[in-house]
């Protein structure tokens, strides 16, 4: 798990605009070109979201990361920072070249380029196992009392969000059941593991989640804005 705990250290470091971390995790040998998590964001789109000029520029300039990378929604991070507002970095990736693209709604597929990415999973061991249905490495987490099961990444997903998406049932089901999570958490973009079932079509966590009182939201509905917050 090495590699995927000093990706999200990167990840959070940018999203942070702590740039002396970055460095000195880069000069120690990290990849600052590998940094997509389960739902493809990078250290940028981190970074372009939570409005880090300094860290962005970083990025770019310094670890010379890819243009354009995009995530499970479609977006770049031109996209992110257009949507969360923070102009003075939408006026840079657009001085550097970066196109922003169009949300995908809801209940459509990620797109073909996007789907086919290298996932390089970056988040804790709750949300990284849950990703995988790895239901054995949850009850060992949850057993020494160090799972984080309601809690989220820098996007605000949970643990339930990404087994809903991939449908792993009996994860959704270990986490509901068995370690009571909430059943609709809100994530950045708005959407619940609901949204994520259908969006995804696994019929069958759509199906439980329904049956446990699991509510869906349109994400990226400007009239219905997420709670989530970014930290």
């Amino acid at each position: 798990m090495a590699s995927d705990v000093q990706s999200l250290q990167f990840v959070e470091a940018a999203s942070k605009n702590d740039v002396p971390t970055m460095e000195k995790m880069v000069a120690d040998g990290f990849d600052p070109k590998k940094t997509a998590d389960y739902d493809f964001r990078t250290a940028l789109h981190l970074a372009s979201a939570n409005g880090r000029l300094d860290a962005v520029k970083w990025l770019i300039e310094v670890a010379q990361v890819p243009a354009n990378e995009i995530d499970r929604w479609n977006g770049t991070a031109l996209t992110d920072a257009i949507r969360h507002g923070h102009t003075d970095v939408e006026e840079y990736l657009k001085s550097k070249g970066f196109t922003s693209r169009e949300l995908l709604p809801f209940d459509k597929e990620p797109s073909e380029d996007a789907a086919s990415k290298y996932r390089d999973n970056t988040n804790h061991e709750t949300v990284l196992a849950a990703s995988v249905g790895d239901v054995a490495k949850l009850e060992e987490l949850v057993n020494a009392g160090i799972a984080q099961a309601n809690g989220g990444d820098y996007d605000s997903r949970t643990p339930i969000h990404l087994a809903s998406a991939e449908g792993h049932l009996e994860t959704v089901k270990f986490l509901v059941e068995v370690v009571g999570v909430d059943i609709n958490p809100v994530d950045r973009f708005g959407g619940t593991p609901l949204t994520d079932a259908i969006r995804h079509k696994t019929k069958n966590v759509e199906d439980y989640l329904r049956s446990k009182g699991g509510k869906s939201r349109e994400v990226y509905d400007d009239e219905k804005p997420s709670r989530a917050t970014s930290r």
